[in-house]
């Protein structure tokens, strides 16, 4: 072939999915040094360095002739701070976001893992986006937060924006069963959830959301589960640059192999705060973590922006543990971290 036309031919093969509206790149780079202390008995000051939940991904969205638009990410996981493959917990470790959409007037329908019902309207009140929320705002009584094989449907009405959802699972395949709910819903596990958000006024937004794991039965038992039923209602307060963000969670456990699980009960309140390029975050949270426990965490974290999506940060925790089965040990976590948004 004339190396001319090979050229033109190559260039054009290039150009078509430019044409076809490019998907957009985006990624976070996020490494820190983490001093853990414990009051374990025999335990010693852990430093570290260590990745926060650095990822990149890709999202793109079309517009049909219709006047409908489809849209879609793919969002990973990454490590940052070693080599290694997946199971050496370095490169790439799994997906966090990866769904469709289809949306217009009558509202927005997305399938894949996502962000879940519950999680647009109060979890991001219970969990903010920081690095050591995980202790109290996710461990105690585990939320769904990003839910896999996810159906979402969502729309607003005025000042009311509402979503349903259902997780459908391959019934009966077995494997892991109790998987972490807010990463993967594992085998063997439906579920529907329900968040509605209400704009008071300009200042003021409430959210409700109730949600609800269908269980089979447990195949090496051959017991029946018991569905596990959740409650959540939070509100924000905005004035300028501050907000404060309030929130109640409550988690009914049912049977798991013929032992009954635990209600649980987390309540927590932060306040932000932004000063040009500064951001200070103040947080306290406390929870029922069973007979006579009640564990609390009090977080204070502070960010200066540089510019360019360059930030540095340092975000501390400390948790006193009440003697109850999910920590036991009173500990404190610190890290000074720099991330770049990209």
């Amino acid at each position: 072939m004339n190396k001319k036309l090979l050229a033109t031919a190559v260039a054009a093969s290039l150009a078509v999915p430019v044409a076809a509206n490019a998907a957009e790149v985006y990624g976070r780079v996020n490494n820190a040094l983490s001093m853990f202390d414990s009051d374990a008995p025999g335990a010693d000051t852990v430093w570290d360095q260590r990745n926060v939940s650095s990822r990149f991904g890709l999202k793109g969205s079309s517009d049909l002739d219709n006047g409908m638009t489809v849209g879609g990410r793919y969002e990973f996981s990454t490590f940052t701070d070693r080599e290694g493959n997946t199971d050496g917990r370095g490169g790439v470790n799994d997906t966090r976001l990866g769904w469709v959409e289809l949306s217009g007037d009558f509202g927005s329908v997305k399938i894949g893992n996502q962000w879940s019902a519950f999680f647009n309207a109060v979890g991001t009140y219970m969990s903010p986006t920081f690095s050591l929320g995980y202790y109290l705002g996710s461990s105690i009584g585990t939320k769904p937060l990003r839910t896999s094989n996810t159906i979402k449907y969502s729309n607003s009405v005025g000042p009311v924006s509402f979503a349903i959802d259902a997780r459908i699972s391959s019934d009966g395949a077995g494997g892991d069963l109790e998987k972490n709910i807010s990463r993967d819903r594992g085998e063997d596990i439906d579920g529907i959830g329900i968040g509605v958000s209400f704009a008071v006024n300009d200042s003021l937004t409430i959210g409700l959301a109730v949600d609800s794991d269908f269980y089979d039965i447990d195949p090496d038992t051959g017991l029946n589960r018991d569905d596990d039923d959740r409650i959540a209602v939070g509100a924000s307060y905005a004035w300028g640059d501050h907000h404060v963000d309030v929130a109640w969670y409550s988690i009914d456990e049912g049977v798991k192999s013929g032992v009954q699980g635990r209600d649980e009960d987390t309540a927590s309140i932060y306040y932000h705060g932004t000063w040009g390029m500064n951001k200070l975050m103040v947080g306290y949270l406390i929870a029922d973590d069973g007979p006579n426990a009640e564990p609390s965490q009090l977080t204070l974290n502070f960010y200066h922006k540089m510019g360019g999506g360059f930030q540095t940060y340092v975000e501390s925790a400390w948790v006193d543990a009440d003697n109850g089965p999910t920590f036991g040990n009173d500990f404190n976590h610190i890290i000074l971290g720099m991330r770049y948004d990209f």
